[in-house]
């Protein structure tokens, strides 16, 4: 069963996507630059790649958030008593979900240059 998370709210979902789309869209023009393609990457490759790397990240958030993959355990000495603290998520999803945005749309850079290579 899937838990709501502070990851999970439609805003945050949201927000997700633009940044994603960003990521992508930017690895997109970036590799389309190193590729030396064209003096213009053309329009539907760059909406591609901003569609994968949203994907890449809200996926990538949504994901990491639901897996209880790593325990972060702290102890805080407070007032003469001893806390000990247990958490069961990953803290920083969106450091991984940034890294799936960039993963997924230069894997479709990838690709697309293989297929361009073979053409010519």
């Amino acid at each position: 069963m899937i838990v709501p998370h502070a990851l999970m709210t439609p805003r945050a979902i949201g927000l997700g996507a633009v940044v994603g789309a960003a990521v992508g869209s930017f690895v997109g023009l970036l590799a389309d630059r190193v590729a030396r393609r064209a003096n213009r990457p053309l329009l539907s490759y760059v909406a591609i790649d901003a569609l994968l790397g949203a994907i890449g990240f809200v996926g990538g958030a949504i994901g990491i958030a639901c897996l209880p993959a790593m325990q972060n355990n702290s102890t805080v000495k407070a007032g003469g008593y001893i806390i000990h603290s247990e958490s069961v998520r990953y803290q920083d999803a969106y450091r991984l979900a940034f890294a799936v945005a960039a993963v997924l749309a230069l894997i479709h850079e990838i690709i697309r240059h293989r297929r361009n290579k073979a053409r010519s």
